[in-house]
Protein backbone atom coordinates (compact mmCIF):
# COMPACT_ATOMS: atom_id res chain seq x y z
CA UNK A 1 0.00 0.00 0.00
CA UNK A 2 2.55 2.41 0.90
CA UNK A 3 4.32 2.16 -2.96
CA UNK A 4 1.02 1.19 -4.99
CA UNK A 5 -1.05 3.24 -2.96
CA UNK A 6 1.12 6.35 -2.21
CA UNK A 7 -0.25 8.99 -4.69
CA UNK A 8 -3.93 7.62 -3.26
CA UNK A 9 -4.95 11.15 -1.28
CA UNK A 10 -6.55 11.05 2.06
CA UNK A 11 -10.92 11.04 1.69
CA UNK A 12 -10.53 9.42 -1.69
CA UNK A 13 -13.07 7.56 -2.89
CA UNK A 14 -12.00 4.78 -1.93
CA UNK A 15 -12.69 5.73 1.68
CA UNK A 16 -16.87 5.48 0.25
CA UNK A 17 -17.90 2.44 2.33
CA UNK A 18 -20.85 0.59 0.34
CA UNK A 19 -19.43 1.43 -2.96
CA UNK A 20 -18.64 -1.35 -5.05
CA UNK A 21 -14.68 -1.49 -5.99
CA UNK A 22 -16.02 -0.99 -9.44
CA UNK A 23 -17.46 2.21 -9.30
CA UNK A 24 -14.68 3.36 -6.52
CA UNK A 25 -11.75 2.36 -9.62
CA UNK A 26 -13.98 4.02 -11.77
CA UNK A 27 -14.65 7.39 -10.15
CA UNK A 28 -10.98 7.29 -9.26
CA UNK A 29 -10.17 6.78 -13.14
CA UNK A 30 -12.26 9.37 -14.37
CA UNK A 31 -10.36 11.98 -12.23
CA UNK A 32 -12.29 12.20 -9.26
CA UNK A 33 -10.33 11.19 -6.41
CA UNK A 34 -11.49 12.57 -3.61
CA UNK A 35 -15.24 12.19 -2.08
CA UNK A 36 -15.57 16.33 -1.95
CA UNK A 37 -14.85 15.87 -5.78
CA UNK A 38 -18.16 13.48 -6.69
CA UNK A 39 -20.61 16.16 -8.32
CA UNK A 40 -23.84 17.10 -6.27
CA UNK A 41 -25.72 15.55 -9.47
CA UNK A 42 -24.23 11.96 -10.04
CA UNK A 43 -26.08 8.28 -10.17
CA UNK A 44 -24.58 7.26 -6.86
CA UNK A 45 -27.05 5.84 -4.70
CA UNK A 46 -29.77 7.58 -2.47
CA UNK A 47 -27.30 6.63 1.29
CA UNK A 48 -24.07 7.57 -0.57
CA UNK A 49 -25.99 11.10 -1.57
CA UNK A 50 -26.49 11.63 1.95
CA UNK A 51 -23.44 10.64 3.11
CA UNK A 52 -22.03 13.52 0.93
CA UNK A 53 -24.44 15.77 1.61
CA UNK A 54 -23.89 15.48 5.45
CA UNK A 55 -20.07 15.52 4.89
CA UNK A 56 -20.47 18.96 2.74
CA UNK A 57 -22.59 20.36 5.21
CA UNK A 58 -20.97 19.28 8.12
CA UNK A 59 -24.45 18.46 9.93
CA UNK A 60 -25.91 14.83 11.14
CA UNK A 61 -29.08 14.40 8.85
CA UNK A 62 -31.99 13.39 10.73
CA UNK A 63 -35.48 11.85 9.24
CA UNK A 64 -37.70 12.87 11.87
CA UNK A 65 -41.09 11.28 10.50
CA UNK A 66 -39.24 8.13 10.38
CA UNK A 67 -36.52 8.26 13.59
CA UNK A 68 -40.17 8.74 15.43
CA UNK A 69 -41.95 6.50 14.72
CA UNK A 70 -38.97 4.04 14.94
CA UNK A 71 -38.71 5.33 18.43
CA UNK A 72 -42.47 5.26 19.12
CA UNK A 73 -42.28 1.17 19.06
CA UNK A 74 -39.72 0.92 21.86
CA UNK A 75 -41.50 0.19 25.07
CA UNK A 76 -40.99 -0.33 28.59
CA UNK A 77 -39.26 -2.53 30.34
CA UNK A 78 -36.39 -3.01 27.50
CA UNK A 79 -33.67 -5.01 27.31
CA UNK A 80 -30.75 -4.28 25.01
CA UNK A 81 -29.43 -8.16 24.14
CA UNK A 82 -26.53 -9.41 22.28
CA UNK A 83 -25.93 -12.96 21.60
CA UNK A 84 -21.94 -14.43 20.51
CA UNK A 85 -21.79 -17.92 18.99
CA UNK A 86 -18.90 -19.76 17.95
CA UNK A 87 -18.85 -22.65 14.77
CA UNK A 88 -16.89 -25.55 15.49
CA UNK A 89 -15.82 -26.93 12.29
CA UNK A 90 -15.99 -30.46 13.55
CA UNK A 91 -19.59 -30.69 15.35
CA UNK A 92 -18.76 -30.93 19.04
CA UNK A 93 -22.12 -31.84 20.56
CA UNK A 94 -25.07 -34.40 19.27
CA UNK A 95 -27.51 -33.21 16.79
CA UNK A 96 -24.92 -30.35 15.54
CA UNK A 97 -23.39 -30.14 12.41
CA UNK A 98 -20.09 -28.20 11.04
CA UNK A 99 -20.01 -24.66 11.12
CA UNK A 100 -23.59 -24.20 13.10
CA UNK A 101 -23.82 -21.11 15.25
CA UNK A 102 -23.91 -22.36 18.81
CA UNK A 103 -24.74 -19.74 20.90
CA UNK A 104 -22.37 -19.36 24.33
CA UNK A 105 -23.38 -15.80 25.93
CA UNK A 106 -25.42 -13.28 26.28
CA UNK A 107 -25.27 -9.65 27.53
CA UNK A 108 -28.58 -7.71 28.75
CA UNK A 109 -29.37 -4.41 29.88
CA UNK A 110 -32.53 -3.40 31.19
CA UNK A 111 -34.78 -0.72 31.60
CA UNK A 112 -37.71 -0.78 34.02
CA UNK A 113 -38.53 2.78 32.25
CA UNK A 114 -37.64 5.53 30.76
CA UNK A 115 -36.20 7.30 33.56
CA UNK A 116 -34.75 4.12 35.81
CA UNK A 117 -31.11 3.07 36.79
CA UNK A 118 -29.62 0.30 34.39
CA UNK A 119 -28.82 -2.85 35.10
CA UNK A 120 -27.64 -5.34 33.48
CA UNK A 121 -27.17 -9.52 33.16
CA UNK A 122 -25.31 -11.81 31.53
CA UNK A 123 -24.65 -15.48 30.58
CA UNK A 124 -21.18 -17.10 29.88
CA UNK A 125 -21.38 -20.76 28.75
CA UNK A 126 -18.75 -23.39 31.42
CA UNK A 127 -16.24 -24.66 28.50
CA UNK A 128 -16.36 -28.42 28.00
CA UNK A 129 -20.27 -28.46 27.82
CA UNK A 130 -22.76 -28.20 25.63
CA UNK A 131 -23.67 -24.56 26.26
CA UNK A 132 -27.31 -24.30 23.85
CA UNK A 133 -30.19 -25.20 26.85
CA UNK A 134 -28.42 -23.58 29.65
CA UNK A 135 -27.93 -20.35 27.74
CA UNK A 136 -31.69 -20.24 26.72
CA UNK A 137 -33.05 -21.78 30.10
CA UNK A 138 -30.84 -18.43 31.10
CA UNK A 139 -31.80 -15.98 28.96
CA UNK A 140 -35.70 -16.94 29.15
CA UNK A 141 -35.12 -15.69 32.92
CA UNK A 142 -33.81 -12.39 31.90
CA UNK A 143 -36.06 -11.34 29.10
CA UNK A 144 -39.81 -12.63 30.66
CA UNK A 145 -40.41 -8.94 31.67
CA UNK A 146 -38.76 -6.94 28.71
CA UNK A 147 -41.72 -5.41 26.22
CA UNK A 148 -39.67 -4.55 23.55
CA UNK A 149 -35.73 -6.30 22.86
CA UNK A 150 -33.10 -3.94 21.55
CA UNK A 151 -30.66 -5.42 19.28
CA UNK A 152 -28.17 -4.35 16.86
CA UNK A 153 -28.24 -6.55 13.60
CA UNK A 154 -31.21 -8.95 14.47
CA UNK A 155 -30.50 -11.17 11.76
CA UNK A 156 -27.96 -13.47 13.27
CA UNK A 157 -30.69 -13.41 17.19
CA UNK A 158 -33.10 -14.62 14.83
CA UNK A 159 -31.11 -17.32 13.56
CA UNK A 160 -30.16 -18.52 16.92
CA UNK A 161 -33.36 -18.19 18.28
CA UNK A 162 -35.11 -20.25 15.44
CA UNK A 163 -32.33 -23.02 15.83
CA UNK A 164 -32.97 -23.62 19.55
CA UNK A 165 -36.75 -23.91 19.19
CA UNK A 166 -36.67 -27.06 16.56
CA UNK A 167 -33.96 -28.38 19.17
CA UNK A 168 -35.94 -27.46 22.30
CA UNK A 169 -39.23 -27.76 21.25
CA UNK A 170 -40.71 -27.85 24.98
CA UNK A 171 -39.75 -23.92 24.69
CA UNK A 172 -41.30 -23.17 21.11
CA UNK A 173 -43.81 -20.78 22.92
CA UNK A 174 -41.08 -18.53 24.88
CA UNK A 175 -39.06 -18.09 22.11
CA UNK A 176 -42.17 -17.01 20.18
CA UNK A 177 -42.47 -14.19 22.14
CA UNK A 178 -38.92 -13.06 22.41
CA UNK A 179 -38.99 -12.99 18.90
CA UNK A 180 -42.01 -11.02 18.33
CA UNK A 181 -40.85 -8.06 20.54
CA UNK A 182 -37.23 -7.70 18.81
CA UNK A 183 -36.64 -4.61 17.12
CA UNK A 184 -33.21 -3.58 14.86
CA UNK A 185 -31.70 -0.65 16.05
CA UNK A 186 -28.99 -1.00 13.08
CA UNK A 187 -32.44 -0.08 11.02
CA UNK A 188 -32.35 3.36 12.85
CA UNK A 189 -28.81 3.54 10.73
CA UNK A 190 -28.96 1.88 7.93
CA UNK A 191 -31.99 3.22 6.60
CA UNK A 192 -30.36 6.74 7.11
CA UNK A 193 -33.11 7.83 9.90
CA UNK A 194 -30.01 9.39 11.23
CA UNK A 195 -26.74 9.73 10.01
CA UNK A 196 -23.27 11.30 11.00
CA UNK A 197 -20.69 12.40 8.43
CA UNK A 198 -18.10 10.39 10.33
CA UNK A 199 -19.91 7.40 9.93
CA UNK A 200 -18.21 7.08 6.01
CA UNK A 201 -21.05 5.28 4.49
CA UNK A 202 -21.39 2.31 6.97
CA UNK A 203 -24.04 1.11 9.65
CA UNK A 204 -21.40 -1.53 11.74
CA UNK A 205 -21.75 -0.40 15.21
CA UNK A 206 -18.27 -0.48 15.08
CA UNK A 207 -18.40 2.49 13.46
CA UNK A 208 -21.02 4.15 14.22
CA UNK A 209 -20.43 3.94 18.07
CA UNK A 210 -16.83 5.99 17.59
CA UNK A 211 -19.16 8.59 15.30
CA UNK A 212 -21.92 9.61 17.80
CA UNK A 213 -19.97 8.40 21.23
CA UNK A 214 -16.54 9.12 20.68
CA UNK A 215 -15.77 8.60 24.61
CA UNK A 216 -16.48 4.83 24.21
CA UNK A 217 -14.24 2.60 21.82
CA UNK A 218 -13.86 -1.11 21.29
CA UNK A 219 -10.16 -0.53 20.41
CA UNK A 220 -8.85 -0.96 24.02
CA UNK A 221 -10.65 -4.31 24.66
CA UNK A 222 -8.37 -7.92 24.24
CA UNK A 223 -11.02 -8.80 22.26
CA UNK A 224 -12.34 -6.63 20.39
CA UNK A 225 -14.80 -8.21 17.58
CA UNK A 226 -17.47 -11.28 17.14
CA UNK A 227 -15.13 -12.85 15.27
CA UNK A 228 -12.31 -12.74 17.69
CA UNK A 229 -14.53 -13.51 20.54
CA UNK A 230 -16.09 -17.14 18.54
CA UNK A 231 -12.32 -18.48 18.19
CA UNK A 232 -11.35 -17.29 21.68
CA UNK A 233 -14.45 -19.43 23.21
CA UNK A 234 -13.56 -22.61 20.86
CA UNK A 235 -9.84 -22.23 22.09
CA UNK A 236 -11.33 -22.45 25.30
CA UNK A 237 -12.71 -26.05 25.53
CA UNK A 238 -9.28 -27.63 25.50
CA UNK A 239 -7.18 -24.88 27.97
CA UNK A 240 -6.25 -26.29 30.83
CA UNK A 241 -4.36 -23.55 32.91
CA UNK A 242 -6.77 -22.10 34.87
CA UNK A 243 -6.21 -18.75 34.92
CA UNK A 244 -5.70 -18.18 31.15
CA UNK A 245 -9.27 -19.67 31.01
CA UNK A 246 -10.35 -17.16 33.74
CA UNK A 247 -8.59 -14.19 31.97
CA UNK A 248 -10.21 -14.96 28.39
CA UNK A 249 -13.47 -15.49 30.00
CA UNK A 250 -13.27 -12.00 31.67
CA UNK A 251 -12.67 -10.66 28.22
CA UNK A 252 -15.68 -12.29 26.65
CA UNK A 253 -17.78 -10.73 29.34
CA UNK A 254 -16.23 -7.52 28.95
CA UNK A 255 -16.59 -7.39 25.14
CA UNK A 256 -20.16 -8.88 25.15
CA UNK A 257 -21.39 -5.87 27.65
CA UNK A 258 -19.65 -3.58 25.42
CA UNK A 259 -22.04 -4.25 22.80
CA UNK A 260 -25.30 -3.98 24.84
CA UNK A 261 -23.76 -0.63 26.61
CA UNK A 262 -22.72 1.00 23.01
CA UNK A 263 -27.31 0.20 21.83
CA UNK A 264 -28.01 2.01 25.45
CA UNK A 265 -25.96 5.02 24.51
CA UNK A 266 -26.69 5.16 20.88
CA UNK A 267 -30.17 5.35 21.53
CA UNK A 268 -29.67 8.33 23.94
CA UNK A 269 -28.00 9.76 21.24
CA UNK A 270 -30.67 9.65 18.63
CA UNK A 271 -33.60 10.29 21.16
CA UNK A 272 -32.17 13.95 21.54
CA UNK A 273 -33.03 14.44 17.74
CA UNK A 274 -36.61 13.77 17.94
Amino acid sequence: MGTCWKNVPKNSVFELSGLPKSEQFALYSSGIRTIDEIPKINELDKNINIHLKSIAEGEIHVNQPQLKAFIDKIQYPLCFMDFETFMPAVPLYDGTKPYQHIPFQFSIHYLENEHSEIKHFEFLAEQGVDPRKAFLENLLVHLKMASTILVFDALMERNVLNGLKKEFPEFENDINLILNKLLDLMQVFQERYFYHPLMKNSHSIKTVLPALVPELSYSNLAISSGSIAMIAFEKLQNESDMFKALEVREQLLEYCKMDTYAMVKLLEVVKKSV
